[in-house]
């Protein structure tokens, strides 16, 4: 054929090809077994390549957050957080409360003191169990730290961050967790795209506080994050923003739970704003209130600090540190952490001119304001609050000062600076408004949030501000309104003004039992307004009634000695005094309680006498009141009561002593070795509620070596009760179907228990005929519930008779209010009470 006519066959290049096809066969069968592995090798260095990537990433993200956490108190200007931090605590409820199952330790503390979330302040001085918010957090439960602005709400979000950022060891592992700190404000939730993709606000949020060089990378790594559950949510600013908006929030919140459902979260948020959080499976925890102890840790922590700053800034005045805080420490008005560190600081700086925590703030705005006109800043705070926002843009608030004049000042030296806050390029004049909003943010009275957002470090300094703007019939517009952290501070400042009568008896009008919140929201105003006021006289006759009311349950007597305390009258000794020497046992048992929290030396008698009481819980109350007081007279008369009382008041005082730490624990131990048989029982109890190791080293030691049976069986209990684990830190309510109480009731009733849903008809049935135990059960899980009967069952257990069941009861009613929901008393039921 013509095409072949010059075909050659070379043998060399055929037998060439033969081997190079057999050697290339030859190979892929040697190397095929290799294959896979190398390519998991590939994958896995992939792999460890996008997990050093997102363990960078993660870093990154923990020292913003340090760095941003150490920014989140008061002094920021001055000092980082830990250089002033006294370690915060939440009280924690008896665990029956909120445990469904789960008994409350038998502890005289949970015994005579009620549970007050919204009044934490009457526990101060008492061995009630704090719990960190890490230990709140370690079993998994939804936390929503509680308590009035300056309670330290923020600090504790910012001192748990700060832990979590340095993977300091926590309980429950919560180290590994990433946590992201961000406040309310900050959140973009108003169009509808959170909805098909709950985590876009929170993954908007992080970006905007993150380096632009990382921001491409948040996403992803959140995303995966979320699905391993690897995330803690550290939420501020809940409690600042209006009720309006806290549903909106909380209804987000539940999408991403629901997406998420191992997220954990912790919130700040105010006393009556739980709106949501409810169904949500939040717990809501009380910020403790400092004790003396505490008072005195941060007064030498501002002492160390303060010297620390002199030393850099020469120019600052010379104190004597020890002269200043002796006079602190001296100090008796009830102050939350936020006052003492305005009287702090106002008394380093040497700027106050008064001893009240008023005259402390008005230092403070006077430092702070600078040369900024203070009815400028009043009204960036009235227009806060008419808009019912917690923060405003940068330009709104540019505006409202545009006409305001600052007055003149000594020239500024001509010194570099960055780029101040708001301005777009540095050649832009600044208008006086903007040079004011720059002054604020230097001094820390305004808070930048992202870009644009501002708000007051403070609702305390808000509400301050935008009191100074009140004009007539404003009074009758703030009671109508719902309540609201910035509104409820302006209506306390406006209320020293001429407008008070008229603004207290607005919320008086609507104050209705049991719960008297309107009562109580007044009561918190005495404090700052002047002694001569005609209608301040009628609050207080109108408490020292209802104190004394014979159907007054413990826990709203206690509460109304919590406003008392709180009020702060010269006249308090003397009630509480007379409340001493009165028929009604409880009312006695809380003028006992109070007593120990005032620490006055006038009524240390007084209290001596009631330990002789009749009534074993108001002997028990005077025992705690004892161990409040720093005198020689008291501590000796605690350690007789531990040597030779009766039980309760031998364990009163143990649980005190216990408490005290140093010198107490020294009477422990003394006690564990006395030939009082009752008085070694009493030690045993005393150091169970001691976390230390050599604590639990000697009930180890007692409970195989005391010759007597009664006390190695208590120290036995004890030690068996530290193996169990701590009661005290929530848990998730577990479904009602897997609740082995529910189950048991159920099978007593000849009934089963629904796999799915909430067998309410069950529920009310337990809440009604169970044992008392079933009926602390079932409040926990009808807590969240709307309904006309579960009303007029938690009615009659708050007029049973049975204390724990009435506090059960009354707190129930609280926290369904918190959450928006109505309390008043059916129609048909004790119609006195609506």
């Amino acid at each position: 054929m013509p095409g072949f006519s010059n075909f050659k066959f070379d043998t060399l290049s055929f037998w060439l090809g033969f081997l190079a096809a057999t050697l290339f066969w030859w190979l892929a069968r040697k190397l095929r077994p290799a294959i896979p592995r190398a390519l998991e090798r590939v994958r896995g260095q992939m792999r460890q390549a996008r997990r050093k990537s997102s363990y960078r990433l993660d870093d990154g993200l923990r020292k913003d957050m340090l760095r941003r956490a150490q920014a989140m108190h008061l002094a920021a200007p001055l000092f980082a957080l830990d250089e002033v931090l006294v370690e915060p605590g939440l009280v924690a409820p008896p665990p029956a409360l909120v445990s469904p199952g789960q008994a409350s330790p038998n502890t005289i503390a949970n015994q005579v003191i009620p549970y007050l979330p919204e009044w934490p302040e009457l526990s101060a001085a008492y061995p009630v169990r704090l719990l960190s918010a890490a230990e709140a957090l370690q079993n998994g439960a939804r936390i929503a730290v509680i308590g009035q602005p300056g309670s330290g709400k923020t600090t504790i979000l910012a001192a748990l961050a700060s832990q979590m950022a340095r993977r300091a060891s926590l309980p429950g592992g919560l180290q590994e967790k990433t946590p992201l700190l961000f406040h309310a404000a900050e959140l973009t939730l108003d169009g509808e795209e959170w909805k098909a993709d709950p985590l876009l606000p929170l993954i908007k949020t992080t970006s905007g506080q993150s380096p632009v060089l990382t921001q491409p990378q948040i996403p992803r790594y959140l995303r995966a994050a979320a699905v391993e559950g690897r995330l803690l949510l550290l939420m501020d600013g809940l409690d600042e923003t209006h009720p309006q908006d806290v549903s909106r929030i909380s209804a987000w919140l539940g999408a991403v739970l629901n997406s998420f459902p191992g997220l954990g979260v912790i919130a700040a948020c105010a006393p009556d704003g739980l709106d949501g959080l409810g169904a949500l499976g939040f717990v809501p925890l009380a910020v403790a209130a400092w004790n003396a102890q505490k008072r005195e840790q941060f007064f030498t922590a501002w002492a160390a600090a303060w010297q620390k700053l002199a030393q850099t800034t020469p120019a600052g005045p010379a104190v004597d540190s020890r002269i200043l805080n002796l006079w602190l420490a001296s100090e008796t008005e009830l102050c939350s952490p936020l006052e003492w560190t305005l009287k702090a600081w106002a008394l380093y700086a040497g700027d106050i001119r008064g001893a009240t925590a008023l005259e402390a703030l008005e230092a403070h705005a006077r430092r702070g304001l600078g040369r900024v006109p203070p009815a400028a800043v009043a009204q960036l705070g009235a227009l806060m609050v008419a808009q019912a926002k917690p923060a405003l843009r940068f330009g709104e608030m540019e505006r409202t000062l545009a006409d305001v004049k600052t007055p003149p000042g000594p020239p500024k030296p001509a010194t570099e600076k960055k780029l101040p806050f708001g301005s777009k390029n540095k050649e832009a004049p600044r208008s006086s408004g903007a040079q004011m909003i720059d002054t604020l943010i230097e001094s820390g009275m305004l808070v930048r949030h992202g870009s644009d957002l501002l708000r007051f470090a403070s609702p305390v300094l808000c509400g301050y501000f935008a009191a100074q703007c009140m004009e007539e019939g404003d009074a009758i517009l703030l009671a109508q309104k719902p309540g609201w952290a910035q509104q409820n501070e302006t209506a306390r400042f406006a209320a020293r003004g001429e407008q008070g009568a008229e603004l207290a008896q607005a919320v008086l009008t609507n104050d209705s039992a049991p719960l008297h919140a309107g009562l109580l929201a007044v009561a918190r105003w005495l404090r700052d307004v002047p002694a001569a006021t005609p209608w301040r006289a009628q609050v207080l006759r109108r408490m020292v009634t209802l104190i004394q009311q014979d159907d007054l349950s413990l826990g709203m007597r206690a509460r109304v000695m919590a406003a008392f305390l709180a009020g702060g009258d010269s006249s308090l000794p003397l009630l509480v005094k007379q409340l001493m020497a009165l028929r009604n046992p409880a009312v006695r048992q809380v003028a006992a309680l109070g007593a120990g929290a005032l620490q006055s030396g006038k009524l240390l008698n007084d209290v001596l006498g009631l330990l002789a009481d009749s009534a074993p819980d108001v002997r028990y109350s005077a025992c705690l009141a004892l161990g409040a007081y720093a005198s020689t007279n008291a501590g000796e008369a605690l350690n007789a009561a531990l040597l030779q009382g009766d039980e309760g008041i031998q364990q009163a005082a143990a649980e005190v002593l216990a408490n005290q730490g140093g010198l107490g624990h020294e009477a422990l131990k003394a006690a564990l070795a006395s030939d009082n048989l009752m008085a070694r029982r009493a030690a045993v109890l005393g150091l169970a509620n001691i976390p230390a190791s050599w604590a639990a080293s000697l009930l180890e030691k007692t409970a195989v070596e005391d010759a007597q049976w009664v006390v190695r069986s208590a120290a036995a209990q004890a030690v068996e009760g530290r193996e169990q684990g701590d009661p005290y830190p929530p848990r998730p309510l577990p479904a009602a179907a897997n609740a082995p109480w529910l189950i048991t009731f159920a099978s007593k009733q000849g009934v089963g228990v629904p796999a799915e849903g909430l067998p309410l008809e069950l529920l009310l049935n337990a809440l009604q005929n169970g044992s008392k135990e079933d009926r602390l059960a079932a409040l926990s899980y009808l807590r969240g519930l709307d309904d006309e009967r579960l009303l007029e069952r938690i009615y009659a257990l708050l007029d049973s008779g049975d204390t724990a069941l009435a506090e059960a009861a009354l707190y129930t009613l609280w926290h369904k209010a918190a959450c928006g929901q109505s309390v008043s008393r059916v129609s048909f039921y004790r119609a006195s009470y609506t």
